[in-house]
């Protein structure tokens, strides 16, 4: 168990740096092992084996917030309690997305639709026309298409501990064969050497500028299905400090609820206009 060793649960969220490198390499491990062990179907084993090797981190970590979550709501309910484990997914969600983007972008074509697959499919598949123009009607299938996908990271949590870190890790590969992709198309397209140095912020900003919002809600849902997981083992169901901490949770799951919408509006009326 060489990967689940490389940092200890108490400093993962202190040293968010460390989480970004691992979900690099946790990545890109598992896209080597798959396209080795998988060559004519590997998207989805890429993804569980990423997964794999990020969940005994995870899972030791919401643990570790459980419990600091029970000790603070004996003084107070404060969603600030719970910062440390949100870095610690954002960081390894980054590193997730810098890997998959780069492995996408710069392996020969055939190898990167091979490995990218699936995700090509469900971006071709929920590729919708979206602007000013597309209206109410969009930002509304957006908003219930996230909330399926929390409900998901939720309900994942809390069944696996750390379930929602699938969920996660899929999106990263999602989001990042869409920036791959517009980095591949808009590399083909460049008249200029400085044209390089705005190709990449350029597509990563179209995408995780609605992304980002929409990854913190998951990773809202993500912690409190896994705090509420851990809370029905270690306390008994109806007492007070079970209470405490499924309210605490009940406020990250409000939280992540606007962040949806908020992230949709952006998809729909910000996003599409972000050129490369």
């Amino acid at each position: 168990m060489v990967l689940e060793s490389l940092i200890h649960p108490k400093m993962a969220g202190k040293r968010p740096f460390d989480m970004f490198v691992l979900g690099i390499v946790y990545s890109s491990i598992a896209a080597v092992l798959a396209l080795w062990i998988f060559p004519s179907s590997p998207s989805l084993p890429m993804v569980f084996l990423t997964t794999m090797a990020a969940l005994p981190v995870m899972v030791d970590v919401l643990k570790k917030e459980e419990r600091e979550a029970e000790e603070n709501l004996k003084k107070y309910l404060f969603i600030g309690t719970h910062m440390d484990v949100f870095v610690m997914y954002l960081a390894m969600f980054l590193g997730f997305v810098a890997a998959f983007t780069m492995w996408f972008a710069f392996l020969p074509s055939d190898s990167s639709q091979m490995l990218f697959s699936s995700q090509i499919e469900t971006i071709r598949a929920i590729n919708a026309p979206t602007g000013a123009f597309a209206g109410e009607g969009i930002s509304k299938a957006i908003i219930e298409n996230n909330l399926k996908v929390l409900m998901f990271c939720i309900i994942f949590s809390f069944l696996y501990g750390a379930g929602a870190i699938f969920i996660l890790c899929w999106n990263a590969s999602v989001i990042s064969t869409a920036i791959g992709t517009l980095i591949r198309e808009s590399l083909g397209a460049i008249s200029g050497f400085a044209d390089y140095f705005k190709v990449v912020p350029l597509s990563f900003a179209r995408y995780f500028i609605h992304g980002l919002p929409e990854m913190m809600a998951y990773f809202c849902g993500g912690i409190a299905g896994g705090i509420i997981s851990a809370a029905v083992v270690r306390h008994e169901l109806g007492s007070e400090d079970f209470l405490r901490i499924v309210l605490d949770s009940v406020d990250l799951i409000i939280i992540a609820f606007f962040l949806l919408v908020f992230s949709a509006l952006i998809e729909v009326q910000i996003s599409p206009f972000i050129g490369v």
